[in-house]
Protein backbone atom coordinates (compact mmCIF):
# COMPACT_ATOMS: atom_id res chain seq x y z
CA UNK A 1 0.00 0.00 0.00
CA UNK A 2 1.35 3.67 -1.00
CA UNK A 3 1.27 6.21 1.67
CA UNK A 4 -1.15 8.05 -0.67
CA UNK A 5 -3.52 5.53 -0.79
CA UNK A 6 -4.08 6.20 2.92
CA UNK A 7 -7.46 7.42 3.48
CA UNK A 8 -6.68 10.16 6.21
CA UNK A 9 -9.29 11.33 8.61
CA UNK A 10 -10.30 15.03 7.22
CA UNK A 11 -11.56 18.15 9.15
CA UNK A 12 -11.74 21.47 7.24
CA UNK A 13 -9.39 19.62 4.36
CA UNK A 14 -6.51 18.89 6.50
CA UNK A 15 -5.99 16.06 8.90
CA UNK A 16 -6.09 16.70 12.63
CA UNK A 17 -2.77 17.43 14.08
CA UNK A 18 -1.24 17.58 17.07
CA UNK A 19 1.66 19.59 17.44
CA UNK A 20 4.65 20.28 20.15
CA UNK A 21 8.38 22.11 20.21
CA UNK A 22 10.69 20.12 21.93
CA UNK A 23 14.43 22.44 23.42
CA UNK A 24 16.88 20.33 23.04
CA UNK A 25 19.09 23.41 24.37
CA UNK A 26 22.61 22.91 23.41
CA UNK A 27 23.56 19.98 21.97
CA UNK A 28 27.41 18.46 21.33
CA UNK A 29 28.39 15.67 18.90
CA UNK A 30 28.87 12.04 19.86
CA UNK A 31 25.61 12.03 22.05
CA UNK A 32 22.70 11.17 22.36
CA UNK A 33 19.39 13.23 23.97
CA UNK A 34 16.20 11.88 25.24
CA UNK A 35 13.43 13.56 26.31
CA UNK A 36 9.38 12.52 27.07
CA UNK A 37 7.12 12.42 23.99
CA UNK A 38 4.99 14.97 24.91
CA UNK A 39 1.73 12.71 23.99
CA UNK A 40 2.98 9.78 25.91
CA UNK A 41 5.98 7.82 25.39
CA UNK A 42 4.27 4.80 23.92
CA UNK A 43 2.27 7.35 21.19
CA UNK A 44 3.71 7.25 18.26
CA UNK A 45 4.64 10.47 16.20
CA UNK A 46 6.63 11.86 13.43
CA UNK A 47 9.83 14.14 14.69
CA UNK A 48 12.30 16.49 13.26
CA UNK A 49 14.76 17.92 14.43
CA UNK A 50 16.70 21.63 13.57
CA UNK A 51 19.95 23.38 14.70
CA UNK A 52 20.09 27.29 14.82
CA UNK A 53 23.25 28.21 12.40
CA UNK A 54 23.60 31.52 10.32
CA UNK A 55 20.55 32.80 11.55
CA UNK A 56 17.67 30.78 10.35
CA UNK A 57 16.63 27.10 12.17
CA UNK A 58 16.56 24.13 9.79
CA UNK A 59 16.66 20.13 9.60
CA UNK A 60 19.89 17.99 9.13
CA UNK A 61 20.12 14.40 8.58
CA UNK A 62 23.46 12.04 9.24
CA UNK A 63 25.31 12.29 6.34
CA UNK A 64 28.02 9.88 5.75
CA UNK A 65 31.19 10.29 3.65
CA UNK A 66 35.46 9.95 3.72
CA UNK A 67 35.89 11.93 6.45
CA UNK A 68 33.33 10.29 9.08
CA UNK A 69 29.77 11.01 9.56
CA UNK A 70 28.33 14.24 10.70
CA UNK A 71 24.85 15.46 11.77
CA UNK A 72 22.11 14.59 13.71
CA UNK A 73 18.58 12.49 13.50
CA UNK A 74 16.07 12.34 15.47
CA UNK A 75 13.71 9.72 15.94
CA UNK A 76 10.67 8.09 18.30
CA UNK A 77 11.40 5.02 20.66
CA UNK A 78 8.57 3.33 21.95
CA UNK A 79 8.53 3.03 25.64
CA UNK A 80 11.28 5.66 25.72
CA UNK A 81 10.13 8.90 24.12
CA UNK A 82 11.76 11.30 21.73
CA UNK A 83 15.65 10.66 21.18
CA UNK A 84 18.08 12.81 19.45
CA UNK A 85 21.50 11.01 18.64
CA UNK A 86 24.28 13.59 17.36
CA UNK A 87 27.08 12.11 14.87
CA UNK A 88 30.42 11.49 15.57
CA UNK A 89 32.43 13.71 13.36
CA UNK A 90 30.44 17.40 13.02
CA UNK A 91 27.05 18.41 13.74
CA UNK A 92 26.99 19.36 10.24
CA UNK A 93 27.74 18.60 6.63
CA UNK A 94 28.32 21.45 4.26
CA UNK A 95 24.39 22.89 2.75
CA UNK A 96 25.19 21.09 -0.74
CA UNK A 97 26.41 17.57 0.79
CA UNK A 98 23.15 16.99 3.77
CA UNK A 99 20.85 19.67 2.30
CA UNK A 100 20.70 21.55 5.46
CA UNK A 101 19.11 25.33 4.44
CA UNK A 102 21.57 26.84 6.04
CA UNK A 103 24.03 27.62 3.62
CA UNK A 104 26.58 26.37 5.11
CA UNK A 105 29.69 25.97 3.31
CA UNK A 106 31.44 23.84 5.34
CA UNK A 107 34.16 25.62 7.15
CA UNK A 108 33.11 25.49 10.82
CA UNK A 109 29.85 24.31 12.41
CA UNK A 110 29.36 25.45 15.87
CA UNK A 111 29.98 22.80 19.02
CA UNK A 112 27.69 23.01 20.82
CA UNK A 113 24.92 24.45 18.53
CA UNK A 114 21.20 25.48 19.53
CA UNK A 115 18.41 22.23 18.81
CA UNK A 116 15.19 21.77 18.42
CA UNK A 117 12.95 18.97 17.85
CA UNK A 118 9.03 19.64 16.09
CA UNK A 119 6.95 16.46 17.26
CA UNK A 120 3.71 15.72 15.56
CA UNK A 121 1.00 13.46 16.34
CA UNK A 122 -1.97 12.43 13.86
CA UNK A 123 -5.21 11.95 15.70
CA UNK A 124 -7.66 9.52 13.58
Amino acid sequence: MRLMDIQWPLINGKPDLDYALLDFGSVYTNTRYVQTNPFGNNTPVDVVAEVWFNGKWSSLDMVFYGSGVHGMKANYVEGEGIVLQTAVFRLASASAYGGGGHNYAGATFPNPTSCRVHVWRVVA
